[in-house]
């Protein structure tokens, strides 16, 4: 017996029932027949994710009174928050957003992004998200999100596309890829413009965005835990 049973969430192909369970004062997964899931205890478990394929599990995990990303039993070094655990479509990639003392920051596939940002508009931790989170393109061959500092008393916000950052003129809402990912499509809000501006635009994907390289499957050659 358990002393508590968390939700109980299926791998996509049905095969599988994962769950989180409180054993005196420790967490840890039940149901992944993977060993790195097993004899692992941690203060608290949150949000686990699997991915599309049902070949990759993912979960939020405190130690320490630290959070880590634990993803096929490599545990990320410790950080303030970690949020927005996501899988690419095709499952090769996998991202999520970290709070450090100096700002946050998008960590895929195990490395963390060039840039860290006052705020990302990835999670609902950052102002004025309208509801936005970070997203791949529909091939997983791109991932976009809107980091934003502050700069000369203003907020800047920027739209990130694999790691490369450009300058927006306004607030945006909405930004999505075409299905081909070849154009972005978004809502944007000039309102220092007098009069205020607000307005749809569709741009192209910039020319010197390369497509993702490497996979979270590079995770294996390192030790688990």
């Amino acid at each position: 017996p358990y002393d508590w049973v968390g939700r109980l969430t299926f791998t996509p192909d049905s095969k599988r029932l994962i769950y989180v369970v409180l054993t005196g004062r420790s967490y840890y997964i039940v149901g992944w027949d993977r060993k790195d899931t097993q004899g692992i205890l941690y203060d608290q478990i949150e949000g686990i994710v699997i991915s599309p394929d049902s070949k990759h599990i993912a979960y939020k995990a405190m130690r320490e009174k630290s959070w880590h990303v634990v993803i096929d039993g490599h545990m990320s070094q410790p950080y303030l928050h970690v949020d927005d655990l996501t899988f690419s479509p095709d499952s090769n990639h996998f991202f999520y957003v970290a709070g450090t003392q100096t700002g946050s920051v998008v960590v895929l596939d195990g490395k963390e992004g060039n840039k860290k940002y006052t705020y990302l508009y990835t999670t609902s931790r950052g102002p004025r998200t309208y509801g936005f989170r970070g997203m791949f393109s529909k091939d997983s061959k791109y991932l976009l999100y809107i980091g934003g500092n502050r700069e000369n008393s203003n907020n800047q916000l920027y739209l990130v596309i694999n790691d490369i950052a450009t300058k927006l003129d306004g607030i945006i809402y909405h930004p999505t890829f075409s299905p081909d990912a070849q154009s972005i499509l978004y809502g944007i809000d000039k309102w220092q413009a007098t009069p205020r501006e607000l307005w749809w635009n569709t741009v192209p994907t910039p020319a010197n965005v390369q497509p993702l390289g490497g996979s979270v499957k590079d995770l294996d050659a390192k030790s688990p835990l």
